[in-house]
């Protein structure tokens, strides 16, 4: 794993052993959501446009708001967004893997939606006890599996890949393009143009490890965070 996420570990495992109340407005903010917007007038802003169709979980104490009769919080707001950009046959995907799903953000828009999917994290502690934790009490009755970078994979229908790809070194990155190869689809989303300060070195659109023999079903800019984009692979 990078430096980068070596030393966010160590942080969040200290802040974390203190408990995990309060965390989603504070460790949860040092990625896609600053404290800055984190707030109830950003969140119905954020919101506007976006079909809200179910509550969030009070997991790690959000900041939240009520629209439409729904819990809402920054985060289901942005998770939504992404899943709804997801544009696959969802009665076809059987089983989701998931790449650095911090406490399962995303995770949870898909479950709640598509209850039938066997959903797997890979993910490295602490973060993986937040997913499991989070993920096991909302779906107690789900197909869930949290395993360690470097774990086997198998039969997987779709991978997600969201924010944590531009963080890894040229030979973690291949290493999961690799593992990549057993599924059918990629979601990919990070950032357009990033220097991986902790390798010292530029991530492109151009400097994905992607096959020559996937097919790019689409590659679009994030339209609620331009320095973002998403994309959808057919892994062939």
């Amino acid at each position: 794993m990078s430096k980068t996420w070596d030393k966010l570990s160590a942080q969040h495992e200290q802040e974390l052993a203190h408990g995990i109340s309060g965390f989603r407005q504070t460790v949860a903010t040092r990625y896609f959501t600053s404290k800055s917007e984190n707030n109830p007038e950003d969140i119905r802003r954020f919101a506007q446009g976006v079909k809200i169709d179910m509550d969030d979980s009070m997991f790690g104490d959000p900041v939240m708001v009520e629209i439409d009769g729904h819990k809402v919080t920054h985060d289901l707001v942005r998770s939504i967004t992404e899943v709804d950009t997801i544009r696959v046959d969802w009665s076809k995907i059987k089983h989701v893997c998931e790449i650095g799903a911090g406490y399962g953000r995303t995770a949870y828009i898909i479950l709640k939606r598509y209850p039938h999917i066997k959903y797997k994290v890979i993910d490295r502690y602490p973060a993986i006890g937040l997913s499991e934790r989070h993920l096991t009490e909302q779906f107690p009755e789900s197909d869930l599996t949290f395993q360690s970078p470097g774990s086997p994979v198998k039969d997987v229908d779709l991978f997600l890949a969201i924010s944590v790809m531009s963080e890894l070194s040229v030979d973690e990155q291949a290493k999961y393009f690799e593992m990549f190869q057993k599924g059918k689809y990629l979601y990919l989303k990070d950032w357009i143009r990033k220097r991986n300060k902790a390798d010292n070195r530029y991530i492109t659109r151009f400097t994905w490890p992607i096959p020559s023999t996937w097919k790019e079903l689409y590659w679009e800019k994030d339209p609620h965070y331009g320095n973002f984009f998403y994309s959808l692979y057919e892994i062939l």
